[in-house]
């Protein structure tokens, strides 16, 4: 699989859409390296389990989704020193979203999400997320900075016995 780098120069409507050939996304373990800095992208996988975004530069904006028929794209990292606002709103298979090495502010939106559970951790800046309903099966744990949690189900001791390291919600 190709490392996938985004930058500013182009207009922050394109879209960039990845599709390699079914040899190259066979298995369960596929992930796409993706680059910001600056940048203002949707980007389309297909078949891909996993993306890893590292930031850089000036903060990022990525729109994050699985155009495949079976929306696999369940697992995405996070790391680097620039703030990056992180849409999924077209990959309602994320369970996982790990920021634990980012240094800057997390904003993100898995909300889409069908995942049974959701297990979120962020980093070391002031981050959000939003994960939808929260159940008592998830774990959020906002990590350094002030964090904050948005939900669409009504926040609980039962709920939410999962969440640590949250500021406000």
């Amino acid at each position: 699989l190709v490392a996938l780098n985004l930058v500013s120069i182009l207009d922050s409507a394109d879209v960039v859409d990845i599709n390699y050939g079914a040899a190259a996304t066979i298995g369960s373990s596929d992930v796409q390296n993706i680059t910001t800095s600056g940048s203002a992208r949707t980007v389309e996988l297909a078949g891909l389990e996993s993306a890893n975004i590292t930031t850089s530069g000036n903060a990022s904006t990525i729109i994050l989704t699985d155009t495949s028929a079976a929306d696999v794209l369940a697992s995405i990292t996070v790391s680097g020193g620039s703030a990056l606002t992180l849409t999924g709103t077209g990959s309602t298979a994320v369970s996982t979203v790990n920021a634990g090495s980012m240094t800057a502010a997390l904003t993100l939106d898995v909300s889409a999400s069908t995942a049974a559970t959701m297990t979120v951790t962020g980093g070391t800046g002031d981050d959000s997320f939003n994960i939808g309903t929260i159940t008592s099966a998830d774990t959020v744990v906002g990590g350094d900075g002030t964090d904050t949690l948005i939900t669409a189900a009504a926040v609980s001791a039962a709920n939410a016995a999962g969440v640590s390291e949250i500021e406000a919600v």
